[in-house]
């Protein structure tokens, strides 16, 4: 816990949330997306064969698509993938920490702003919305208007 004594509410509304870290690469390994070009979207996910009876899926963002990207290589951004990329395809590596979303903790969401009223420790992030960076942004612009801010 982030907080060493967080009060009633603190611990009401952010102990249903857990986190899940992932293994994020930057690369431009096609392997990763699905063998037919003309089936390439946005976001795209994949099982890779398995003898058990739970294959792991990955998700590999397509960054050409999602960011117009006007390049004659195609990048890609896999989490947490279930084939070995080709060591020399990737160019960044690093771990992030994800909100996992549950019933649990999707029963707090929408009161998670109360965080913020009469309080000296104000919180932001990703699970205040859809778990998005750009959620986690919107959520620190409201953090900044508590302080007169307009972001």
């Amino acid at each position: 816990s982030l907080l060493k004594s967080p009060n009633e509410r603190q611990q009401r509304l952010l102990s249903p949330w857990a986190y899940q870290e992932n293994e994020a690469f930057l690369h431009w390994d096609e392997r990763a997306m699905p063998p037919y070009k003309n089936a390439w979207a946005s976001w795209n996910f994949l099982a890779p064969p398995s003898d058990r009876d739970e294959a792991s899926v990955f998700v590999t963002y397509h960054m050409n698509r999602l960011q117009n990207l006007k390049t004659q290589r195609q990048y890609f951004v896999t989490l947490n993938p279930q084939i070995d990329l080709e060591p020399d395809k990737i160019i960044y590596q690093t771990r992030y920490t994800h909100p996992l979303y549950t019933l649990k903790s999707l029963t707090t969401q929408a009161q998670l702003p109360d965080l913020n009223l009469n309080s000296r420790i104000l919180f932001c992030g990703g699970y205040f919305g859809h778990g998005f960076h750009e959620d986690a942004v919107k959520s620190g612009a409201a953090v900044g208007a508590l302080f007169g801010l307009d972001l």
